[in-house]
C-alpha cells in the first residue's frame, strides 16, 4: 500500500471533490490514534481523497489488494486416525484358547519361545496361519470366538444370510480353523431365518409311496373335478372326471363348480354304479365335497373306504391329474371359438380316449373291460369274423389278458417310482419331531397387515408332529388361528 502511494508522489493534487459519502460514514469516531494510526493520518494527508461510501451488502467484488490468495494463512487442517485393533478380552480369550487347544497349544507354546513353526507366525502374542501365500489369524477349533465369526460372516447385515460357499469365502480370508468348513456348512444348514425365509434347495421329503395294482376292474377309482370352465348353455362350468385305476377306463360327466355332495353321488350312481358296480375304494382330491358328511355316509353304506390324498399335494390321484390332462388337450382340438360346446363333445372323447391304445398297460380300456375292440363305422370295410371263440377259450384270452396289463401296470409303476425317487429324499420324520410347514397354502392373521406376499416368510413354525398316518404323512399340530386347506 505504501509503495502504491509513493508511485502517485508526482501526480498534481487534485482539486476538491464534493464528497458523496454520509458524514456519519467517514467521520472520525475514535478520539485518540494509536501511533501507527497517526502515521497513516500523516501520510494520507498529502493526498486529495474523494471518499464514496458504499453498503456492504452492495460491495459484491472485494478490494483485490485484501483478497490476494498468496497474502492469506492456509486454515489449519484436522487430521483424525482412527485405528481398529482387537479388543482386550477377546485378544485375552484367544490366549488362553491357544493354551487349551490340544493342536494349537504346543504350537503357541513354541511360539513364544521363539521356536519357528511350519505355516505359523507369531505377532502381538497371536497365532497366524500361512497357506497358500494367504495369512491368516489361527483360532483354536473349540474357541467361543468361533460362534461370532459365523455369525458375522453369515447372520449380520452386512454378511446378508449368504449360503455355504460366500459364508465360506467370508470367513477364510480373515481366519483359520481346523474344520472350517464342515462347521460353516452345518452352521448355515442350521440358521433359523434361512429356513424361514428361504426357498429349499433341497429334494423334496419321503420317497414316492405307489398304490398296489388292483386285482378287478372298478375296484379302484379316482375320482376329481375340471373347472371352472366356460359355462355351456345347459349351465354346465365343470366336469366331473371317474377313471378305472386298472383298466383305465374313463367316464366324462358335465358338471357345475357349485356341485354338492348330493349331487356328485347321483353323478356317480348314475355314471359309474350302474355300469361297474361298487368300488372297494374311491381315490380323490381333498375337496368340501368329499367331506361332507353325508358324501362320508354314503360311502359307509356302501361300505367303500374314502382315501383323501394329503392337502395341495395330490400325487395319491395321479391317474386322474393325468387324464385332466389328456381331455383338456382334446377339448381344445375340437371346441368352437365361443368355447360354449364342450359338453357335447364329451361323449365322442370320451368314446376316444377308451378306444385308444393307453401306455402303462398296453391295451385300450375297451379291451380290457369287454374282451373286444368296439366297433367304428370304418370297421364295416373289413371282412367280418365267422369263429366264435368258445366260453373257456374267451374268459383265458380275459384272463391272460388282464394279467399283462397288470404287469404292465407294475412295471410302468416301478420305473414311475424309480424316477420319481432320484429327485427325492428318503428323510426319516417321527411323532414329536418339530418341522417347519410351507406358508404358501396357510393363512394366518399378520398376513392381513403384510403389505406384499412376495417378502412374507416361505416357512411357518416350528409345528409338532402328531400322528404318522403312512410312511410319508402325518399330522400336524396347527393353532387354531391357522387356516390350512
Amino acid at each position: 500500500m505504501r509503495s502504491a502511494l509513493g508511485a502517485t508522489t508526482s501526480m498534481e493534487p487534485s482539486s476538491a471533490s464534493t464528497p458523496t459519502t454520509p458524514p456519519s460514514a467517514t467521520s472520525p469516531t475514535q478520539p485518540k490514534l494509536t501511533r501507527r494510526q497517526a502515521r497513516w493520518m500523516e501520510l494520507l494527508q498529502e493526498y486529495d481523497f474523494d471518499f464514496k461510501y458504499k453498503r456492504g451488502v452492495d460491495n459484491i467484488v472485494p478490494d483485490a489488494l485484501s483478497r490476494r490468495p498468496d497474502y492469506r494463512e492456509p486454515d489449519p487442517v484436522e487430521l483424525y486416525n482412527l485405528s481398529v485393533s482387537l479388543s482386550p478380552d477377546v485378544r485375552d480369550q484367544l490366549v488362553q484358547d491357544y493354551n487349551d487347544d490340544p493342536r494349537l497349544g504346543p504350537i503357541y507354546k513354541d511360539c513364544l519361545d521363539g521356536k519357528v513353526a511350519n505355516g505359523y507366525s507369531f505377532q502381538n502374542n497371536l497365532l497366524y496361519f500361512t497357506r497358500r501365500g494367504a495369512t491368516t489369524l489361527a483360532i483354536p477349533r473349540h474357541s467361543p470366538i468361533r460362534l461370532t465369526l459365523l455369525h458375522d460372516a453369515h447372520d449380520s447385515a452386512t454378511a446378508g444370510h449368504f449360503g455355504f460357499q460366500k459364508t465360506y469365502d467370508n470367513l477364510r480370508r480373515f481366519v483359520y480353523w481346523p474344520h472350517i468348513a464342515k462347521d460353516t456348512q452345518q452352521y448355515v444348514a442350521t440358521c433359523e431365518k434361512c429356513q424361514r425365509n428361504k426357498d429349499s434347495q433341497d429334494r423334496p421329503a419321503g420317497l414316492l409311496q405307489p398304490l398296489p395294482i388292483p386285482s378287478q376292474r372298478w375296484e379302484v377309482v379316482t375320482m376329481d373335478f375340471i373347472g371352472p370352465l366356460p359355462p355351456t348353455a345347459r349351465n354346465f362350468d365343470a366336469i366331473t372326471v371317474f377313471v378305472d385305476k386298472l383298466t383305465k377306463q374313463a367316464h366324462f360327466v358335465p358338471s357345475t363348480t357349485s356341485a354338492t355332495a348330493v349331487d356328485v353321488a347321483h353323478q356317480f350312481f348314475d355314471n359309474i354304479f350302474k355300469l361297474h358296480g361298487t368300488p372297494t375304494s374311491i381315490i380323490s382330491d381333498r375337496d368340501t365335497r368329499f367331506t361332507s358328511r353325508f358324501w362320508q355316509e354314503l360311502h359307509r353304506l356302501m361300505d367303500v373306504k374314502l382315501a383323501l390324498s394329503t392337502a395341495y399335494h395330490p400325487q395319491t390321484d395321479g391317474q386322474t391329474e393325468v387324464m385332466n390332462k389328456t381331455l383338456k388337450t382334446m377339448l381344445r382340438a375340437f371346441i368352437d371359438n365361443k368355447q360354449s360346446n364342450w359338453d357335447q363333445l364329451l361323449p365322442s372323447l370320451e368314446f376316444a380316449y377308451n378306444n385308444a391304445v393307453n401306455a402303462s398297460t398296453g391295451y385300450s380300456p375297451f379291451f380290457l373291460n369287454s374282451g373286444q375292440h368296439p366297433r367304428l363305422p370304418t370297421a364295416l370295410l373289413g371282412k367280418p369274423s365267422s369263429s366264435v371263440p368258445t366260453v373257456d377259450t374267451f374268459l383265458t384270452e380275459q384272463a391272460t389278458t388282464l394279467a399283462l396289463a397288470q404287469d404292465a401296470l407294475q412295471r410302468a409303476q416301478d420305473h414311475q417310482e424309480q424316477q420319481a425317487n432320484k429327485r427325492r429324499r428318503d428323510h426319516k420324520y417321527k411323532v414329536g419331531d418339530k418341522v417347519l410347514l410351507r406358508a404358501t397354502n396357510i393363512t394366518i392373521p399378520a398376513d392381513s397387515i403384510r403389505p406384499a406376499d412376495k417378502l412374507r416368510p416361505q416357512f411357518l413354525g416350528p409345528f409338532t408332529l402328531l400322528e404318522q398316518h403312512s410312511p410319508v404323512t402325518f399330522r400336524v399340530e396347527l393353532p387354531p388361528f391357522y387356516k390350512n386347506p
